[in-house]
Protein backbone atom coordinates (compact mmCIF):
# COMPACT_ATOMS: atom_id res chain seq x y z
CA UNK A 1 0.00 0.00 0.00
CA UNK A 2 1.31 3.40 -0.96
CA UNK A 3 1.89 6.16 1.19
CA UNK A 4 -1.63 7.90 0.32
CA UNK A 5 -3.35 4.75 0.35
CA UNK A 6 -1.98 4.66 4.31
CA UNK A 7 -3.36 8.30 4.61
CA UNK A 8 -6.77 7.39 3.36
CA UNK A 9 -6.81 4.51 5.17
CA UNK A 10 -6.09 6.86 8.63
CA UNK A 11 -8.60 9.01 7.34
CA UNK A 12 -11.41 6.17 6.83
CA UNK A 13 -10.48 4.48 10.53
CA UNK A 14 -11.12 8.07 11.97
CA UNK A 15 -14.11 8.28 10.25
CA UNK A 16 -15.70 5.00 11.09
CA UNK A 17 -14.80 5.60 14.36
CA UNK A 18 -16.72 9.04 14.79
CA UNK A 19 -20.05 7.03 13.35
CA UNK A 20 -19.43 4.19 16.00
CA UNK A 21 -19.08 6.86 18.94
CA UNK A 22 -22.49 8.91 17.20
CA UNK A 23 -24.20 5.62 17.48
CA UNK A 24 -23.17 4.40 20.60
CA UNK A 25 -23.80 7.92 21.84
CA UNK A 26 -27.95 7.59 20.55
CA UNK A 27 -28.19 4.57 22.27
CA UNK A 28 -27.37 5.93 25.56
CA UNK A 29 -29.84 8.68 24.79
CA UNK A 30 -32.74 6.65 23.19
CA UNK A 31 -32.68 4.18 26.00
CA UNK A 32 -31.74 6.40 29.17
CA UNK A 33 -29.89 2.93 30.54
CA UNK A 34 -26.40 1.77 31.02
CA UNK A 35 -25.29 0.26 27.64
CA UNK A 36 -23.34 -3.29 28.35
CA UNK A 37 -22.08 -4.61 25.46
CA UNK A 38 -19.89 -8.12 25.97
CA UNK A 39 -18.55 -11.51 24.97
CA UNK A 40 -20.32 -14.29 25.70
CA UNK A 41 -23.99 -15.86 25.84
CA UNK A 42 -24.47 -13.71 28.94
CA UNK A 43 -24.43 -10.56 27.31
CA UNK A 44 -25.41 -11.38 24.00
CA UNK A 45 -29.05 -10.41 24.05
CA UNK A 46 -27.77 -6.99 25.97
CA UNK A 47 -25.53 -6.18 23.55
CA UNK A 48 -27.70 -5.32 20.79
CA UNK A 49 -29.00 -2.09 20.23
CA UNK A 50 -31.63 -0.37 19.98
CA UNK A 51 -34.10 -1.39 17.19
CA UNK A 52 -34.79 2.87 16.74
CA UNK A 53 -30.88 3.40 16.44
CA UNK A 54 -29.90 0.28 13.64
CA UNK A 55 -32.87 1.58 11.99
CA UNK A 56 -31.65 5.25 11.61
CA UNK A 57 -28.22 4.25 11.80
CA UNK A 58 -27.81 1.03 9.90
CA UNK A 59 -25.99 -0.53 12.22
CA UNK A 60 -26.59 -3.96 13.71
CA UNK A 61 -24.29 -5.82 16.44
CA UNK A 62 -23.51 -8.70 14.64
CA UNK A 63 -20.86 -10.80 17.00
CA UNK A 64 -18.88 -9.77 20.16
CA UNK A 65 -15.84 -11.33 20.79
CA UNK A 66 -12.57 -11.27 23.37
CA UNK A 67 -9.39 -12.87 21.49
CA UNK A 68 -7.92 -13.89 24.52
CA UNK A 69 -7.65 -13.42 28.50
CA UNK A 70 -5.55 -10.31 28.15
CA UNK A 71 -7.54 -9.05 24.76
CA UNK A 72 -9.73 -6.28 24.92
CA UNK A 73 -13.66 -6.88 23.85
CA UNK A 74 -14.03 -6.56 20.29
CA UNK A 75 -17.23 -5.79 18.28
CA UNK A 76 -18.20 -6.72 14.55
CA UNK A 77 -20.88 -4.14 13.37
CA UNK A 78 -23.00 -5.08 10.10
CA UNK A 79 -24.01 -2.26 7.78
CA UNK A 80 -27.47 -2.49 7.29
CA UNK A 81 -28.38 0.83 5.42
CA UNK A 82 -26.87 3.08 2.91
CA UNK A 83 -23.45 3.13 4.34
CA UNK A 84 -23.40 -0.90 4.08
CA UNK A 85 -24.69 -0.02 0.00
CA UNK A 86 -21.50 2.05 -0.62
CA UNK A 87 -19.62 -0.59 0.89
CA UNK A 88 -20.95 -2.95 -1.23
CA UNK A 89 -20.82 -0.71 -3.99
CA UNK A 90 -16.61 -0.36 -3.55
CA UNK A 91 -16.65 -4.20 -3.48
CA UNK A 92 -16.42 -4.20 0.53
CA UNK A 93 -17.97 -6.45 3.09
CA UNK A 94 -20.53 -4.11 5.18
CA UNK A 95 -18.77 -5.00 8.39
CA UNK A 96 -17.01 -2.84 10.73
CA UNK A 97 -14.25 -4.46 13.14
CA UNK A 98 -14.42 -2.34 16.55
CA UNK A 99 -12.04 -2.75 19.00
CA UNK A 100 -13.04 -1.45 22.89
CA UNK A 101 -10.56 0.08 25.91
CA UNK A 102 -9.05 -3.28 27.29
CA UNK A 103 -10.81 -2.97 31.09
CA UNK A 104 -9.75 -6.92 31.72
CA UNK A 105 -13.19 -7.76 32.10
CA UNK A 106 -15.63 -9.60 29.28
CA UNK A 107 -17.99 -6.40 28.72
CA UNK A 108 -17.89 -2.83 28.64
CA UNK A 109 -20.31 -0.92 30.38
CA UNK A 110 -21.14 2.88 29.02
CA UNK A 111 -22.93 4.57 31.68
CA UNK A 112 -22.91 8.30 29.84
CA UNK A 113 -21.73 9.50 26.42
CA UNK A 114 -18.75 10.36 28.11
CA UNK A 115 -17.48 6.83 27.55
CA UNK A 116 -17.88 6.34 24.18
CA UNK A 117 -13.77 7.93 23.98
CA UNK A 118 -13.40 3.72 24.77
CA UNK A 119 -14.50 3.11 21.41
CA UNK A 120 -10.18 2.79 19.97
CA UNK A 121 -9.94 1.37 17.23
CA UNK A 122 -13.06 1.06 14.11
CA UNK A 123 -12.13 -0.39 10.86
CA UNK A 124 -13.53 -2.16 7.65
CA UNK A 125 -13.44 -6.08 8.71
CA UNK A 126 -11.66 -6.35 5.32
CA UNK A 127 -9.41 -4.04 3.91
CA UNK A 128 -8.61 -5.88 0.76
CA UNK A 129 -10.50 -4.48 -2.49
CA UNK A 130 -10.82 -5.36 -5.53
CA UNK A 131 -10.17 -1.86 -7.19
CA UNK A 132 -7.17 -0.53 -5.70
CA UNK A 133 -7.63 2.81 -7.66
CA UNK A 134 -11.45 3.74 -6.54
CA UNK A 135 -9.95 3.46 -2.87
CA UNK A 136 -10.49 7.44 -2.97
CA UNK A 137 -13.53 7.76 -4.05
CA UNK A 138 -14.60 4.98 -1.21
CA UNK A 139 -13.43 7.04 1.62
CA UNK A 140 -15.00 9.99 0.15
CA UNK A 141 -18.38 8.51 -0.51
CA UNK A 142 -17.80 6.84 3.32
CA UNK A 143 -17.23 10.03 4.90
CA UNK A 144 -20.10 12.22 3.05
CA UNK A 145 -22.06 9.23 4.38
CA UNK A 146 -21.19 9.71 7.68
CA UNK A 147 -21.23 13.25 7.60
CA UNK A 148 -24.76 12.88 6.59
CA UNK A 149 -26.42 10.17 9.12
CA UNK A 150 -24.35 12.36 11.97
CA UNK A 151 -26.09 15.50 11.37
CA UNK A 152 -29.17 14.26 10.89
CA UNK A 153 -29.72 12.05 13.85
CA UNK A 154 -26.96 13.42 16.47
Amino acid sequence: MNQNNNVLTEKLISILGAYVRAVLKEQLKTTGEIYTIGYGPDWREGSELAPSVSEKFGIRTYFVDRQGRYEPVSVLFVLTGKLGEVFTNYDFAPYLRVTLEDNGEDCFEFRSVDDVIAVKHCSPLFTNHKNKDSYADFVEAVEKNVLFITIKYS
